[in-house]
């Protein structure tokens, strides 16, 4: 068997753009559904014990912060699922919509990055298990010089079904830029099969 055998695949390079000049992407529900349930029965049996607790109390009080830490988890559960990315030629879009309409328009925090400006690029990998990266969490952090002239940071995660495309998109215009990469990152982005010796093959 020879060395090529045991080299990573590496991701294809995403289409062209279609004729309308964006892809767009949302939240995959299934892949958030567990997020909710963890944090509605933490949030049921959380309310349940301080219902029964003397008020005040240091315990109540460290129950009340639990509280707020799940009922904020459960917001960020919410926020992730209406996410709704662009991705153009020229840059990528982000902004929340309502989740229950995934044909919506975006409604609250709206950011616009250009590749233009792109300037950080960062890929977080959490895993569960020691050298998997099918199993954990992946977050991807893109910063820049928006559209308006102001800095920009674009987060989403793995649960969203644009992660590989953008993540690709990124990648090749950061190798093209010439960005400089954490080594975390570039470990990570070596794990999931990119290379990072050699120019990605959609750049050259």
């Amino acid at each position: 068997m020879d060395d090529a055998d045991h080299s990573p695949d590496i991701p294809e390079a995403p289409p062209p753009a279609p004729s309308d000049g964006a892809y767009v992407f949302h939240a995959v529900g299934k892949a958030l559904m567990w997020d909710y349930a963890r944090g509605g029965f933490a949030l049921f049996v959380v309310v349940g014990v301080l219902g029964v607790m003397t008020p005040w109390s240091i315990a109540w009080a460290i129950m009340a912060a639990l509280l707020m830490a799940i009922v904020g988890y459960l917001f960020n559960t919410v926020y992730r699922h209406g996410l709704r990315i662009e991705m153009t030629e020229e840059g990528l879009m982000s902004g929340w919509r309502n989740p229950l309409d995934p044909t919506g328009p975006v409604l609250l925090a709206k950011k616009e990055l250009p590749w233009a400006g792109l300037r950080d690029f960062h890929m977080r990998h959490f895993s569960r298990k020691q050298k998997e990266t099918e199993e954990g969490w992946i977050m991807l952090r893109l910063k820049g010089t928006g559209t308006s002239g102001r800095p920009v940071t674009i987060t989403f995660d793995g649960a969203h079904e644009g992660f590989t495309p953008v993540l690709a998109r990124a990648w090749g215009h950061a190798r093209r830029r010439g960005l400089l990469l954490d080594e975390a990152t570039l470990a990570n982005m070596e794990a999931l099969g990119f290379s990072t010796t050699e120019p990605a093959p959609w750049t050259s």
